[in-house]
């Protein structure tokens, strides 16, 4: 989603930090998080706090979630219990998780004994952090109106993000710790064909890495090698003011016939791109710079039938196209 994509956890470069912010519930967690095509009544809160108007009843859940990233980089597992409550007008949501990060089993600088160690004893690398989240949304329907409003916050106490170690190359041992807060506002409109979706966002990230490397020196009276610990303390602070406006609207077609399993096709033609998107008993036509429908064709479905779906994608044959 494109607020999602504006709150990025580590921002001096990009690293993956797997899945583990996937703390929240969600409906559709097993849809790829495609979200934006299909409500979720779970998930969608949390993203939009106005959006808890999709609440149907009240309710508590758990949905423990595991990950693991390839080549050794780390893994973790999140238990989180979560409230939603649904009134006449008002709704809201709580949170709470726990997470337990395993940090990534990348080797320890080796030193022979024939070394000579300065400084304190070398502390060993801890195989786990633990981390703690905390959100909260509430929010109420405005009258009899299609309109919805909510205010959310959200904070997390952070020893371990995913990916950290990627930042510092030749590292001994990283120890972190810091804190994530997020605070937003929402208003949805729902109408009987279009929706309308505002969100405000204060997005701010502290955190600091003691990040402890080895140095290497030679010492000539005792004419052996010896090391020492150096310490380099860096702060990654962020602040993100943030922003999404969404507007969708449905084409006139009935039950599963607004539903689509078609590939859109591009039209080329006078140097032109045209993308075709075919479904909802309808052809439109989007340029593929901007998205603007330039024409539409409607009538695939004359005799209005409920479960027509569309299947098969659109076909160019020369000047014609088939649908």
């Amino acid at each position: 989603m494109p607020l999602a994509a504006q709150l990025v956890p580590i921002r001096t470069v990009p690293v993956a930090s797997g899945d583990q912010f996937l703390v929240l519930p969600s409906s559709n967690l097993g849809m790829a998080g495609v979200r934006f095509a299909v409500n979720d009544s779970l998930g969608d809160p949390w993203v939009n706090p106005a959006k808890g108007v999709f609440i149907e009843e009240s309710s508590f859940l758990g949905s423990p979630t595991f990950y693991g990233i390839s080549d050794n980089g780390g893994s973790g597992k999140t238990f989180p219990l979560a409230g939603l409550f649904r009134g006449a007008d008002w709704f809201g949501g709580a949170s709470l998780a726990m997470q337990q990060v395993d940090n990534s089993s990348g080797n320890r600088i080796f030193i022979d004994p024939f070394v000579q160690w300065i400084g304190p004893q070398r502390r060993l690398s801890d195989a786990s952090s633990r981390n703690l989240y905390a959100s909260g949304f509430l929010g109420r329907r405005l009258g009899t109106g299609p309109w919805s409003i909510g205010v959310a916050a959200s904070t997390a106490h952070l020893d371990a993000v995913d990916g950290v170690d990627l930042l510092y190359a030749g590292a001994d041992r990283i120890d972190q710790s810091g804190s994530v807060s997020d605070l937003r506002v929402g208003f949805y409109r729902e109408g009987d064909r279009e929706r309308l979706s505002i969100i405000l966002v204060n997005n701010r990230i502290s955190m600091t890495h003691d990040v402890t490397y080895v140095d290497f020196i030679w010492d000539d009276p005792i004419q052996r090698p010896i090391a020492q610990a150096r310490i380099e303390i860096n702060e990654d602070q962020t602040q993100t003011w943030g922003g999404q406006l969404s507007w969708d609207r449905d084409l006139e077609a009935p039950l599963e016939a607004a539903q689509s399993y078609t590939t859109p096709i591009v039209l080329k033609r006078n140097n032109r791109e045209t993308l075709l998107v075919l479904g909802a008993d309808h052809v439109t036509a989007h340029d593929v710079t901007t998205g603007k429908e330039t024409w539409r064709v409607g009538g695939l479905n004359p005799t209005g039938q409920k479960y027509f779906r569309s299947i098969s994608s659109p076909v160019l044959a020369g000047d014609l196209l088939l649908a």
